[in-house]
C-alpha cells in the first residue's frame, strides 16, 4: 500500500510536465486573451492533480495544502483556491 501511495506521488511530476507541455504547444496558436484563459484552466488541472495526490496522504498533505494555500505570494489564485478545500 506505501509503495502505490510512493509511486502516486512520482507521478505528479510527470503529469504535471505534460500539462504545462500541452499549455506552452497550444498558447503558440491564441490571441492573448485566449493565452490568459488557456493558463488559468491549466493552473486549475495542475491544481487539482496535486491537491488529489497529496489528500491521498491524509494528514500530512493535506497539512501540507494547508499551509501551501495560507501564502497568496507563493502560488497562483487557481491553487490557492483549490487547496484551501483541504480545510
Amino acid at each position: 500500500m506505501k509503495s502505490k501511495r510512493i509511486l502516486d506521488l512520482g507521478t505528479i511530476t510527470t503529469q504535471i510536465a505534460v500539462k504545462e507541455l500541452e499549455n506552452l504547444t497550444s498558447q503558440l496558436f491564441l490571441s492573448k486573451e485566449k493565452r490568459e484563459k488557456q493558463t488559468i484552466a491549466t493552473q486549475q488541472q495542475i491544481a487539482e492533480i496535486i491537491f488529489s495526490k497529496l489528500s491521498q496522504l491524509k494528514g500530512a498533505g493535506l497539512k501540507l495544502l494547508q499551509v501551501m494555500s495560507l501564502d497568496e505570494e507563493l502560488l497562483p489564485k487557481p491553487y490557492i483556491e483549490k487547496f484551501e478545500s483541504a480545510y
